[in-house]
This record gives C-alpha cells, sequence and structure tokens, in this order.
C-alpha cells in the first residue's frame, strides 16, 4: 500500500508530527498555478510544478460546497466540492470517507458514527484518539503533539424534540390558515360591497341618461309640432342656452366622413371554426392551494450552539527515499443520544507550512461546524457503516 494510502487510514487520530529535517523554500506562485486545463477531479493540482501548495491553494481559496454520505443522511461542508470523491476505507468501517485527488491524495475527510454509554464530546474524541494512535503505531507514523480546544458548532434535528415541536407547529399553522381564510373572507365582502356600490351608480348614471334622452325626444316633439315656434329647455324662455350637439355640426360630419373604414375581419372557415370548438381540451388537475395546507415542520431557528471537541495535530511517515508530512484536525460533536458523532481533516503540506495551516484553521472555522443531519429526519439513524 502507497504512503498516501496508509495515512489516510491512520491520520484521523491525532495524526501528523512536524520533522526536524531542513525544508526548501516556499514554492512560487507561479509553481503553485496549474493549466485551467489540466485540473481534474482526480489530479486537482493539474500541471503546477509544485502540486501539493497547488491543491492547497485551491483548497484554501474554492467556494464551499456540500457532499452527503452514502446513506443520504449527513450534509457534508468542503472546499472545491466537485473535486471530491467519496471513497470507502477496506478494514476501517467508516460512516463517510472522501478523498482529493487520486494519485498522489493530498486531502482526506472521514466521518464515524458509533454508540457509545458517554456521548459529552470530549469522551467520544478521547477514545477516537486512542484508538486512532495505535493505528498510527501500526503504521508507523509519527505523531505529533495534540492541541486539544472546545468550540462551538450549530445544533441540528438531533437536538429537538420533534413530536412536541410538530404539535406546536401544527398550532401555529391552524391559526395561520384561520387567519387566511378570515383576510380572504374579508377581502372578498370588501370586493362585494365594492361591486355593489359600482352598480348604484352605474345605475344612477343609466336614469340621468334615459331622462336626458327623454327630455331631448319631447323637444324634438315640440320643434315637429310647431315648426315656427323654438322648442324651449325647462324653465327657460328660449333655446339659446341650448348647447348645439357637436356630433351634429358641420366640421364633426367632414371629419365622420373622411374617417377611414376599419377593415372587416375575415373569418376562418367554417370547417376549421367547428374543428376548433370540438378540440380536445387538456384536463389539468384543480390547482392546490398551498396557503390552506399544513406545511411541514422546519428546523427551530432558536436552537443553542452545541459543543465541539477539537484536536489539532500534524504527523509524517519516513521512507528510506522519501518523506511525506501531513496537517490534520479532528473534532466530535453534540449528537444523538447514546452516539458518538467524529469527523477528521487531513492535508498533505508541501513547501509553505503556513499554507497548510491555514487549510486547517479553514476548514475549523467554516466546514468543522456546519456538519449536520439532513432537515428531513425525524428520528436517529440506524449505525450504519462502509
Amino acid at each position: 500500500m502507497r504512503v498516501l494510502k496508509r495515512f489516510i487510514l491512520a491520520w484521523s487520530a491525532p495524526l501528523m508530527v512536524g520533522g526536524c529535517m531542513a525544508q526548501l523554500p516556499p514554492a512560487s506562485q507561479a509553481a503553485r498555478t496549474p493549466t485551467p486545463q489540466s485540473v481534474t477531479r482526480d489530479n486537482p493540482a493539474g500541471d503546477a510544478d509544485s502540486p501539493a501548495d497547488a491543491a492547497l491553494e485551491r483548497l484554501l481559496n474554492s467556494k464551499v460546497g456540500h457532499k452527503e454520505d452514502k446513506f443520504e443522511t449527513l450534509d457534508v461542508p468542503l472546499p472545491d466540492r466537485k473535486n471530491w470523491k467519496r471513497i470507502r476505507f477496506f478494514g476501517y468501517p467508516t460512516r463517510a470517507g472522501f478523498r482529493y485527488g487520486k494519485d498522489p491524495t493530498y486531502a482526506a475527510s472521514v466521518i464515524l458514527y458509533s454508540e457509545t454509554d458517554d456521548d459529552s464530546p470530549i469522551s467520544c474524541i478521547e477514545a477516537f484518539a486512542t484508538k486512532a494512535q495505535r493505528t498510527a503505531d501500526l503504521f508507523d507514523l509519527e505523531v505529533g503533539e495534540m492541541k486539544r480546544s472546545l468550540d462551538e458548532h450549530r445544533k441540528g434535528v438531533e437536538a429537538v424534540d420533534w413530536p412536541a415541536w410538530e404539535a406546536e407547529w401544527e398550532e401555529r399553522e391552524r391559526q395561520r390558515i384561520s387567519k387566511v381564510k378570515q383576510a380572504r373572507a374579508e377581502r372578498k365582502k370588501r370586493r362585494a360591497e365594492m361591486r355593489k356600490r359600482m352598480l348604484e351608480r352605474r345605475k344612477i348614471r343609466i336614469a340621468e341618461a334615459r331622462k336626458r334622452r327623454a327630455e331631448a325626444q319631447e323637444r324634438a316633439k315640440q320643434a315637429k309640432a310647431n315648426p315656427s315656434k323654438k322648442p324651449t329647455t325647462p324653465g327657460e324662455g328660449n333655446d339659446a342656452a341650448i348647447a348645439p350637439d357637436p356630433k351634429e355640426t358641420p366640421k364633426a360630419t367632414a371629419d365622420a366622413k373622411n374617417k377611414p373604414r376599419r377593415t372587416r375581419l375575415r373569418l376562418p372557415h367554417f370547417k376549421a371554426l367547428k374543428r376548433f370548438a370540438n378540440r380536445k381540451r387538456s384536463k389539468r388537475p384543480p390547482r392546490k392551494d398551498r396557503a390552506l395546507e399544513v406545511r411541514p415542520a422546519p428546523l427551530p431557528p432558536e436552537l443553542e450552539p452545541g459543543h465541539m471537541a477539537v484536536i489539532r495535530t500534524s504527523g509524517q511517515f519516513e521512507t528510506l527515499f522519501d518523506r511525506d508530512r501531513y496537517l490534520g484536525a479532528v473534532v466530535a460533536y453534540e449528537s444523538w443520544p447514546g452516539t458518538c458523532l467524529v469527523q477528521g481533516f487531513a492535508v498533505k503540506m508541501g513547501t509553505d507550512d503556513e499554507l497548510a495551516a491555514k487549510v486547517i484553521q479553514r476548514w475549523l472555522s467554516e466546514m468543522a461546524p456546519n456538519l449536520r443531519w439532513k432537515r428531513d429526519i425525524r428520528v436517529e439513524p440506524p449505525i450504519k457503516n462502509r
């Protein structure tokens, strides 16, 4: 087995130790920059002159994405998501394993999920460290100083009392649906009142128009019966105040004659109309009124942060001809009662030790605290490893 694969199997423990051999100066930025066309999932470093540093640059600067385990229960944040591949460690059961690069492997991530009597994050990470130390000794992996700390992470579905929360949520949804129905009823009532007022105004306008029309007809009759007598309006002795109808003026008549005639639309053939009337119409299902449906209970927004035990370490593996150095960290979370959830992350160091340290720090600050179970999980997932 190759050296890098040995480390991937044993890395998770307080992995890795810094060597005392003389280090080469850090590679230049040009040596860390590969040709974009040469970057692949098996070789994310591409054709860079310093491949390890090029891979670390991508891990440090790429956007964080999400991968999931084989059982589709965990959301795992990882940088440069497309170039990670989910793998299995034969002989070492894990909940999920990921590698960055194939030959060589520049980084690895491992997640362990197991039952335990003491489920505190500190107890989980110490038990894991003891077991991983034995694995590291088996592969002659020198393990350096382990720096322990206690950080915070965002709790997820494992921290929710789902029966009580779903009952509370359903009550909220019933109140919301009742308010929606009440608002719709009030809106319908306002529309009905507005329509009623509009109809009343329309009736008044129609009555006034009919009255004016009747008066005009009456004046026309008077003018026809007594041609020598000018028609009068009610209350007046002459018709000087009667405004002439603009439609009957010579100018309006000339404009009406000169107005272009509207072209008559050609109707389709009778057979075409018949085919259009007898066409088969698709029977669409009625649109669901989603506002009146009870939505599934989301994750409560008031969850307090949980504790996350952290161990940072380094290590190296030396052969007669080569030496590989690694840097990594392990975290343990507050998870389902009676279980341990542990995640580890390790990278291969190149010529720039500070660059590898920045990648580990980014993982600890941006990705490790955001590992969480899927939001649709409501009961404790079974203990399954690959």
